[in-house]
């Protein structure tokens, strides 16, 4: 017999996502541990076609799901995670995009984990077509990112990650300065404080299929995606995260990154 122990807020940025966000939704429903669900937090982030119409019909016809919808002027995705995740009032905090779906046992492997190893914060995910195997594996199906592992690969994607709520309270939030690479300059400070997990099982659908960079939403724009990764990058070493010659092949390595993100992007075309 499960024991409904609600632990987990789900914070949802929405923003002109109307096509998809049912279906988002239904990804929640569908989740085999939706017991552990306290409430489901969606911030209009100022969407100007019909996606809070769509939420707010969806969550007549589910009374049963615990959606509660923020409504704020647009200030970009970071400062409608940040008014969830200050609204959240759960052990945990999941982040999920409004255009990213979850695997139905995503939230029951990541609990199983959390109540296996008492030292995890912070827990993602692999996605579909991307089943990532870097960092320290813990078991076979475990691996833990360091601050420095992180800033090689920025993985786990952030829909994936589950986050006790006291490490906000530790590291901060979102840096709503930051148009592109936020969600990477946050979790770099969450690795280097507590090390961040991710189970090789893939957990979610990311983009509606879409490719996960040069197409769609802020990593359509890969140029301004590399100036904000070599913006975490400086604050890392201003941090001291990272000493001057692992700054210097940081910023080598994305360099190569990036130019060759350039001729994928150019051979879609």
């Amino acid at each position: 017999m499960v024991i409904s122990v609600k632990k987990i807020s789900i914070v949802i940025p929405l923003y002109n996502s109307q096509d998809i966000i049912e279906r988002v939704l239904d990804s929640l429903k569908n989740q085999t541990r939706i017991d552990l669900v306290k409430e489901i937090i969606i911030v209009n982030d100022g969407s100007k076609d019909n996606s809070e119409e769509v939420v707010l019909q969806y969550a007549k016809q589910n009374e049963n799901l615990p959606i509660r919808v923020i409504t704020k002027e647009n200030g970009g995705v970071s400062t409608a995670r940040n008014r969830g995740i200050a609204e959240a009032t759960g052990e945990w905090v999941a982040l999920e995009d409004s255009d990213d779906i979850w695997h139905p046992r995503k939230l029951e492997l990541q609990w199983e984990y959390i109540n296996k190893y008492s030292d995890i914060y912070a827990i993602g995910g692999n996605r579909d077509g991307e089943l990532v195997k870097f960092g320290q594996q813990i078991d076979e199906g475990l691996y833990r990112m360091s601050c420095l592992d992180y800033l090689i690969k920025n993985w786990p994607h952030t829909s994936t990650l589950l986050i006790k709520k006291e490490v906000f309270d530790e590291v901060g939030v979102f840096d709503e300065t930051m148009t592109h690479a936020e969600d990477g300059d946050l979790f770099m400070r969450i690795a280097y404080r507590y090390g961040l997990y991710y189970t090789y099982e893939s957990l979610e659908n990311c983009g509606d299929g879409k490719a996960t960079f040069g197409e769609s939403g802020l990593s359509r724009d890969i140029k301004k995606m590399h100036i904000g990764v070599n913006r975490m990058f400086k604050k890392a070493k201003r941090l001291k995260y990272i000493n001057v010659v692992q700054y210097v092949l940081l910023v080598l390595y994305e360099k190569l990154k990036y130019w060759r993100r350039c001729l994928i992007v150019r051979s879609r075309k």
